[in-house]
């Protein structure tokens, strides 16, 4: 149990150190488009977090 919580606890901080170091060496031209030709509509978004929901409910 212990090991565990130590290995959660330690893998949020170093995951962000990695991301925040890419990022501040440019190493963003994945992030430029990231949401090119989505859609905004409120319908879309409303069945997006649906599907999100019904993913998870088993859970």
């Amino acid at each position: 149990m212990c090991v565990k919580s130590v290995t959660r606890t330690t893998q949020d901080p170093i995951s962000l150190a990695i991301c925040s170091f890419a990022a501040r060496a440019g190493d963003t031209e994945n992030l430029q488009n990231g949401f090119e030709d989505t859609s905004d509509s409120p319908g879309t978004v409303a069945i997006a977090f649906y599907n999100g929901l019904w993913a998870f409910d088993g859970w």
